[in-house]
């Protein structure tokens, strides 16, 4: 007897159980990080929302043939570990093939062409470099705008600790002036009174009889 396991996940505010080891290797392959040319994340493709991810594969290929023959074979043949694959292929199958010499929707997934290999045009390949360039470039400033921040965040967060620690010692001083103070008038009160109490009593002579 095999063992089944499922995870929970939330997507699109709902919450549902779905096969854990099919998931993993969806997540390892980052289906969720893959983006579309439309834009977007890939949500988790199952059951429930094949006609969601159809509909983005099917606007992003662009060619408009067969839809309803297309989306029957969808549900029966591609498999939750093949979509990102078919994304990939085809955002650069669509960058490399004008829209007249396509292949059809259904001959597409029929002969399985996500597996072809793509030769980029230069000029393809040369923007592709330079939309790399300008992505790491992003990042770079991203990360480095991050790291300021965090120094920013720090020092003012230091700055306060300082002030803080500052306005403590302050405090702390001030109270140790007044109580010394409060002592010294307590010691004058002290010695006043202890001085009253060892001070000799007036003498009295009696009257001596002749």
């Amino acid at each position: 007897m095999g063992l089944f396991l499922e995870i929970k996940i939330r997507q699109d505010g709902k919450e549902k159980w779905v096969d854990a080891s099919k998931f993993l290797k969806y997540m390892l392959k980052e289906h969720l990080q893959e983006e579309t040319s439309k834009g977007g994340a890939i949500p988790y493709p199952d059951e429930e929302n094949k006609q969601q991810i159809f509909d983005m594969w099917w606007n992003l290929y662009d060619k408009k043939r067969s839809k309803k023959k297309t989306f029957n074979y969808w549900c029966k043949n591609i498999k939750t570990d093949l979509v990102s694959d078919i994304m990939k292929h085809t955002k650069s199958y669509i960058q490399t093939t004008d829209k007249q010499f396509r292949k059809d929707p259904h001959s597409y997934l029929l002969n399985e062409c996500w597996e072809d290999e793509i030769i980029l045009k230069p000029e393809v390949a040369e923007q592709q470099k330079l939309e790399y360039i300008e992505k790491k470039r992003e990042e770079a400033y991203l990360k480095q705008k991050q790291e300021q921040q965090r120094i920013e965040d720090e020092s003012a967060d230091d700055n306060w600790k300082q002030d803080f620690f500052n306005g403590l010692k302050k405090d702390l001083i001030n109270k140790g002036q007044n109580k010394m103070s409060i002592t010294n008038v307590s010691e004058q009160v002290n010695v006043k009174r202890i001085s009253s109490e060892i001070s000799p009593a007036p003498l009295k002579l009696k009257d001596k009889e002749i």
